[in-house]
């Protein structure tokens, strides 16, 4: 598993509100040294009652509810 050390940046902030908000995908097309970056996140749902087996902090969580997300970034040619 990769765990981020840097800060979340604007998008990544916004979309955590959107995804906590209901949103289950938010998605932006960003500059980067004049290039184009798809930049997207998923929220990761609760699926199954065996997730809290590893994640025991989550055992409160409704089934579906989002307690995470993934960050992507791809660029566009």
């Amino acid at each position: 598993m990769v765990q981020r050390t840097e800060t979340p940046d604007a998008l990544e902030k916004a979309a955590v509100e959107k995804i906590k908000s209901g949103e289950g995908f938010v998605e932006s097309v960003e500059y980067k040294n004049a290039k184009p970056i798809f930049r997207a996140m998923t929220a990761v749902p609760v699926v199954m009652e065996k997730c809290v087996m590893c994640h025991p902090h989550y055992e409160s969580a409704p089934e579906g509810a989002a307690i995470g997300a993934i960050g992507y970034s791809v660029p566009i040619q």
